[in-house]
């Protein structure tokens, strides 16, 4: 295995956990195996994904949600993950974009009236 591919076993670190309190700020990080790691990056919702860098020992450099998501789509998931079917992993591979949400009635009546307030002056 060349040095920039690395193994499920690799120790790795990931960056940017969401904080459990913030009393606890020791929960921002994880030291571990890259199974391990990419693990707990999988459970995470996208919102909190999108914070987090990976670094191993093997490959150098930090890795982003997209390269972690990537690696994953490439070589499968982590031993310790039990077995998916191809629709979850493409699932948890996949980062789905924002949804625009349509204005409430409150928004748009708010919205007519600095429109309308927009012409004084």
């Amino acid at each position: 295995m060349s040095k920039s591919q690395p193994t499920w076993d690799t120790p790795a670190h990931l960056f940017g956990l969401p904080l459990k309190s913030w009393k606890r700020k020791g929960d921002c990080e994880m030291r571990g195996s890259l199974a391990e790691c990419v693990q707990r990056f999988l459970s995470l919702p996208q919102h909190h994904q999108q914070n987090c860098t990976l670094s191993n020992d093997a490959a150098p450099g930090q890795w982003g949600p997209a390269s972690i998501r990537a690696y994953v789509a490439a070589h499968g998931l982590p031993p310790s993950m039990a077995p998916v079917s191809p629709a979850r992993l493409k699932q948890l591979t996949t980062k789905d974009l924002p949804q625009a949400t349509p204005p409430s009635p409150l928004q748009v009546q708010d919205g007519a009236a600095v429109a309308k307030g927009a012409g004084r002056g």
